[in-house]
């Protein structure tokens, strides 16, 4: 299997195992957690800011577990699910279409 795949894996596996085991995790909401969501993105644009590439990979995979984190709230009260929000995700943008002329044959 791809590597990458795998780590996903395993980071949704995680994901699944906290939600289920932690009793933090259990009790967070879309609420709860979007001002941790916050501060992760702060944190996140500091590494940018000061050029640390090993700083940045750290809160790249916090930000990774908070949208995995979203993503399970959603599947959890059925508004969306991992799958759904990465397939619309990976949806050409209109302005890559024309500007490369990306057809349209590549989204499906």
């Amino acid at each position: 299997m791809d590597t990458r795949l795998t780590a996903f894996q395993r980071l949704l596996d995680i994901m699944d195992e906290l939600r289920e085991k932690c009793p933090w995790d259990m009790k967070q909401t879309f609420e709860t957690l979007r001002p941790l969501t916050i501060e992760e993105l702060y944190e996140m644009t500091d590494a940018i800011t000061a050029n640390d590439k090993h700083e940045l990979e750290g809160e790249l995979g916090d930000l990774f577990l908070h949208l995995v984190f979203y993503c399970k709230l959603g599947t959890e009260s059925g508004d969306f699910t991992v799958e759904s929000v990465l397939n619309d995700s990976t949806e050409t943008p209109y302005f890559l279409q024309s500007e490369y002329n990306v057809s349209d044959s590549l989204t499906s």
